[in-house]
C-alpha cells in the first residue's frame, strides 16, 4: 500500500514455490483487500495453474487464501464484493483448443457458493465483471478464433449463476 504521498506502507508477497500471478484487486467494505490471479503453487490439479483468492486486512495481512479449479488452467481476472460481504471473480478456464469464461460466487470466507463455465467453445474469457442495477452479473470479456482476430463477448448471469444471455 501506497499513501497519498507515494511513500509505501507495506508490502506483502503471497504464493509459495510455484509461478503465482495476481490479476486484480479491490478494497473490501471491511477496509481490506481481495485479489484474484492464478496459483501454480498450491494447484488442485498437478502442473496446472487454478484461480486464487486472497482475502486480507488493511495491513496486508492475509485472512484466507484459496484456489478453485476445474481440471483446466484457470485464472480471476477480475473480482468484486457482492452486497451479502461475498465474491464474484470473473476469469478464465483454459484448455487445449478452448477455453470459456469461469465464474465463481464465494461466501464472504471464500468457501464456493457456486461455479459456472461459460462459452462457446472457441478461445473466450471474462476480464471484467460489475453487478446490474437489477442485481444480475454482466461479465465482459474477449471471444477469439483461430484466425487471431478477437471481439467483445458480453454475458449476463443471474446471482445465482444461471446463464441468462450472451452476446
Amino acid at each position: 500500500e501506497v499513501n497519498l504521498d507515494g511513500v509505501v506502507q507495506w508490502e506483502k508477497t503471497f504464493g509459495g514455490e510455484g509461478s503465482d500471478i495476481g490479476r486484480c484487486v479491490t478494497s473490501t467494505d471491511d477496509g481490506g483487500y481481495i485479489v484474484s490471479g492464478s496459483s501454480e503453487s498450491f494447484p488442485a490439479d498437478e502442473f496446472q495453474p487454478d484461480l486464487y483468492l486472497i482475502k486480507t486486512d488493511a495491513n496486508g495481512n492475509p485472512a484466507w487464501e484459496k484456489t478453485f479449479g476445474v481440471g483446466a488452467m484457470e485464472s480471476g481476472n477480475a473480482v468484486m464484493q457482492t452486497d451479502d460481504g461475498g465474491f464474484i471473480v470473473a476469469g478464465t478456464a483454459a484448455l487445449p483448443g478452448g477455453s470459456s469464461v469461469y465464474l465463481i460466487r464465494t461466501s464472504p470466507s471464500g468457501d464456493s457458493l457456486w461455479t459456472g463455465r461459460f462459452g462457446t467453445g472457441d478461445f473466450i474469457e471474462g476480464r471484467s465483471i460489475a453487478i446490474a442495477p437489477d442485481g444480475n452479473y454482466v461479465i465482459a470479456g474477449g471471444v477469439s478464433g483461430f484466425d487471431y482476430s478477437e471481439d467483445v463477448c458480453v454475458l449476463f448471469v443471474d446471482p445465482q449463476g444461471r446463464l441468462i444471455r450472451q452476446m
